[in-house]
């Protein structure tokens, strides 16, 4: 027999089954005669209310810098690796990453998501910034940094004026500073601080997992790696074209994350050539420096 029959006939109805029937007649009624979300009705019902939250997300090509990091492992192999990697290997290695387009009424603007990373002013508020870091906190924008410094006391966007006085009164000018002279918007957008930091969102592959495979194991090490190493854009930098002498380091990876000395990182762990350009050695982070090899009797 159908169970709604039972439920009205009251034949042998099991307990559980009646008691849900009543609470989804419940639940209905109250969403049909309040207008109540179901989110509040089941508030109402099991106590304990909703927790909202007020985060922003902001996306970032991952894979661009996943193919970046690989197209500068491709150039700098040895014959041996690319005598093994097929043709169709290394055209993917070699793939471009993307540039989006702006067309504007008068000119078009185009921008990528690495060389707003590896571009980035040379202000220490934002060189000391890793690539998560990076997307988190800071925000590219349309203007130019006043050459005067004094002037940083302009406000921002949600500035007042006041008529009366002459002058401009708002929260102070959060930090800023233009881009590397590489930078294709260098004259027309400057990089600034977020007032408060957004959730950054990876667009790409799934994440690699560190309890599969061994080779699965070396992808995971070497993806947070590069999320998190500093002098990952120092490397972008040089094969975005960076002018000067370029001084090519050999740094072992070993150091990665407290939470993750496993010998068998370590055993397969691949070097990283790094390309600083016009850099004074003696300002890089204390962090990134040790462990590194002695170049031309320089601890680097």
């Amino acid at each position: 027999m159908h169970d709604a029959k039972l439920y009205v006939l009251g034949e042998s109805v099991d307990s559980d089954k009646r008691n849900g029937n009543l609470l989804t007649k419940s639940v209905n009624a109250m969403m049909g005669r309040q207008e109540t979300s179901h989110q509040q009705v089941m508030s109402y019902l099991v106590g304990g209310g909703d927790f909202y939250t007020s985060h922003t997300f902001q996306t970032i090509k991952w894979y661009d810098f996943m193919h970046a990091a690989d197209r500068f492992d491709a150039e700098c192999a040895s014959s041996e690796v690319c005598e093994e990697s097929s043709n169709d290997e290394v055209d993917e290695l070699l793939e471009e990453e993307q540039v989006t387009l702006n067309v504007l009424p008068d000119t078009v603007e185009f921008s990528s998501d690495i060389s707003d990373y590896s571009l980035r002013p040379v202000d220490k508020k934002f060189t000391d910034l890793c690539l998560w870091e990076f997307v988190e906190s800071t925000v590219k924008i349309r203007g130019t940094v006043p050459a005067d410094r004094g002037s940083e006391e302009v406000v921002d966007e949600d500035s007042i004026d006041c008529p009366d006085s002459g002058r401009k009164h708002g929260r102070r000018a959060l930090p800023r500073a233009k881009f590397l002279p590489q930078h294709s918007q260098v004259d027309t957008h400057i990089l600034r601080l977020r007032k408060k930091e957004v959730v950054p969102v990876l667009l790409g592959d799934a994440m690699p997992r560190l309890d599969r495979s061994e080779e699965e194991y070396e992808k995971y090490s070497r993806a947070n790696q590069r999320k998190s190493f500093k002098l990952f854009s120092l490397m972008l930098y040089m094969m975005l074209g960076a002018t000067g002498d370029l001084v090519l380091l050999e740094m072992k990876m070993t150091r990665y994350s407290k939470k993750h000395e496993d010998n068998k990182w370590h055993s397969h762990a691949q070097y990283e050539m790094i390309a600083i350009s016009l850099l004074d050695i003696a300002d890089l982070p204390e962090e990134d420096t040790q462990g590194a090899t002695q170049i031309d009797g320089l601890a680097i």
